[in-house]
């Protein structure tokens, strides 16, 4: 949710950047590794390890409207869980959720590795519903908005897939 995500980057750099800007863009965490690298006059060989990457000091002395069309935030069972079910570090059953955000509504993704779990989720419109009580995901009227996201979403997962296995699924280890 939101509270997890939505986490202020504060930035300060006096001779590029002016004084109380206040940027609303979608940025992801590999951008403040992109925008310190950039900051840093690092070779850009690095910045193409990161294709999704935004330099935000960029983007905010440009004044660009949009850093991302989208961002994502992917959990694989990384959180510890601390209660009664032994001394098992994750989640049982594990948790395997993707979020893709646009500059409107969210999509949460629970991906479930069991045979017939199917496809759970939920969609909020951020603007209408800002603290995502009213869940969309199985409203019809909002199934062409669904469809949209979870196609974005395929799309940035078989990217990354591409990006970071090559398009052989592993000859960039090669």
């Amino acid at each position: 949710y939101d509270p997890c995500v939505r986490v202020p980057f504060l930035m300060r750099w006096p001779d590029r950047l002016g004084e109380n800007i206040r940027a609303p863009q979608l940025v992801q965490p590999h951008d403040i590794a992109a925008t310190c690298l950039a900051a840093a006059g690092a070779d850009t060989d690095l910045l193409d390890k990161m294709p999704d990457s935004v330099d935000l000091v960029s983007v905010i002395a440009d004044g660009a409207d949009v850093a991302h069309e989208s961002a994502v935030c992917v959990y694989r069972n990384s959180g510890l869980y601390n209660g009664d079910r032994g001394d098992t570090p994750y989640f049982d059953p594990p948790v395997n959720a993707t979020m893709l955000r646009d500059e409107r509504y969210k999509l949460n993704v629970y991906h479930n590795a069991q045979p017939g779990g199917g496809t759970q989720g939920q969609l909020f419109d951020m603007h209408e519903d800002p603290l995502e009580v009213n869940d969309l995901w199985d409203d019809s009227s909002s199934l062409e908005i669904k469809n949209r996201l979870m196609a974005m979403l395929v799309d940035w997962l078989a990217g990354q897939e591409i990006h970071g296995l090559g398009s052989r699924g592993g000859d960039a280890w090669a």
